[in-house]
């Protein structure tokens, strides 16, 4: 074996902040977007409940405008609350916290089973039920988002 082929790679002057500049720049280059059609149709549903979620929840009502522009998602408890809320009256989620898969798929027409069953199956393990629901949430928008 050839003990060349092992030799250390230093970098140039200048290379490490350029290295540095890239790791910090990476999340920003490449964050996730929904697609447009996914946020029209979103948005449709989210906001049937929105006023009496946000008066349950007292979350900031601009932050359910822009929970589907916007990535990351914001991490509040107010806000894992109001998808809680919004889960539940729209029949997605039961008070005791289980999913309704038929449900979700029903009316979120561009989910498919297979997402929204490996989804589900991950957020059961949030015991509290507003994580709970903020953990579907956001794995499905992820699963969606280009």
């Amino acid at each position: 074996m050839n003990i060349d082929m092992f030799v250390a790679i230093r970098p140039r002057k200048g290379m490490a902040e350029l290295i540095v500049l890239f790791i910090l720049l990476t999340p920003t280059l490449c964050q996730k977007q929904l697609p447009p059609d996914a946020v029209k149709a979103w948005d449709s549903i989210a906001m049937i409940y929105n006023d009496i979620c946000i008066q349950e929840t007292n979350i900031d009502p601009r932050v359910p405008e822009i929970m589907f522009k916007e990535l990351p998602m914001p991490e509040e408890k107010e806000f894992h609350c109001y998808l809680k809320c919004s889960q539940e009256r729209l029949g997605f989620m039961s008070p005791s916290g289980e999913f309704n898969i038929a449900v979700i798929l029903d009316q979120v027409h561009f989910m498919t089973e297979e997402l929204v069953t490996r989804c589900a199956e991950v957020s059961y393990q949030e015991l509290e039920l507003c994580k709970r629901s903020y953990a579907l949430f956001k794995c499905l928008v992820l699963g969606v988002a280009e």
